[in-house]
């Protein structure tokens, strides 16, 4: 059996044609191909399989839910009050439209490549685009967790401090959230632009035909070890405990109070209809006063 590795790429002959390696002239007296480009379409064609056919069907509708999703959802998140701009906008609005961004990013960029890997098995798109879906893939999940994360800090602040939380987070913190979750998300991903490469390698010996492929070469493998280890704690384990002991003492918090009447006192839009009610409440009564006693009130 023969097999070609490329760093931690390896390459069988036996996952691509499902045989043994074999000299050139047992391809050329089995197949009847007059050219090597007819050989390698019919070698790495797979749209016929049926893996490939479901597959081709479920990306095609998560893609069409997933653009049309949320292309609707930053309509109606940046047209609200019929307003384009995000001036007065809640640190949740924004960071859902920074949540909408990263999922087109994932569904305009990542998802028909990937296709067209699958349908096509040899990494035609270049190196750039080699090294730039994954990347942005890494990104765009990082980014959503993060993003997350800082939605989580975001209720909670403002059920502990609810008449505090409006001023806290002013227009200028919510962008300057928002780009560092992106700075760091990018920080944190770099090492999968950097060892993700393309490269050809010789599939037939005395044939010129070759698979070229795109795939992560890691100088160690100790070192992939460490960074993947590394990436699922900063982007799993240490979100999911974050966020879940914030949702506990949120919680704990709104049992704290005991009753939604004594809940409602803590909103500021409860505490502003309370002030109306009050001061329309007070005009009203110094109205009758004055139409009771017209001699006694001067305005």
């Amino acid at each position: 059996m023969s097999s070609v590795l490329f760093g931690k790429i390896n390459v069988n002959t036996n996952t691509v044609f499902g045989t043994e390696s074999a000299p050139a002239s047992f391809f050329n007296s089995t197949f009847f191909f007059q050219d090597n480009a007819a050989l390698e379409w019919q070698l790495f064609l797979t749209i016929q399989e049926p893996g490939t056919i479901i597959l081709t069907v479920l990306y095609s509708i998560s893609f069409l839910v997933g653009f049309f999703g949320n292309v609707m959802s930053l309509k109606v998140l940046l047209s609200q009050h019929g307003s384009m701009r995000l001036s007065g906008a809640s640190a949740t609005r924004c960071l859902l439209i920074n949540l909408a961004v990263c999922d087109l990013a994932v569904v305009c960029v990542c998802m028909p490549v990937t296709l067209g890997h699958r349908i096509y098995t040899p990494w035609v798109y270049g190196d750039f685009l080699c090294r730039a879906v994954p990347f942005t893939q890494a990104v765009s999940v990082s980014s959503s967790v993060l993003s997350i994360t800082v939605i989580s800090i975001s209720r909670y602040y403002a059920v502990h401090s609810p008449l505090q939380s409006r001023a806290y987070f002013t227009r200028r913190r919510i962008l300057a959230s928002v780009t560092i979750v992106w700075l760091v998300s990018s920080v944190i991903c770099m090492p999968v632009a950097i060892v993700t490469r393309r490269d050809e390698v010789a599939l037939i010996e005395g044939l010129a035909i070759v698979l070229p492929i795109c795939g992560e070469v890691w100088p160690q493998p100790r070192l992939r070890q460490v960074y993947n280890v590394l990436l699922f704690s900063a982007l799993y384990c240490l979100p999911v405990g974050f966020n879940l002991t914030l949702a506990f003492l949120t919680y704990r918090r709104l049992r704290s109070t005991g009753s939604e009447g004594r809940f409602t006192e803590l909103d500021p839009r409860s505490q502003c209809y309370k002030l109306f009610v009050y001061t329309v409440d007070k005009i009203c009564k110094v109205a009758k006063i004055k139409v009771s006693n017209p001699q006694r009130y001067y305005f």
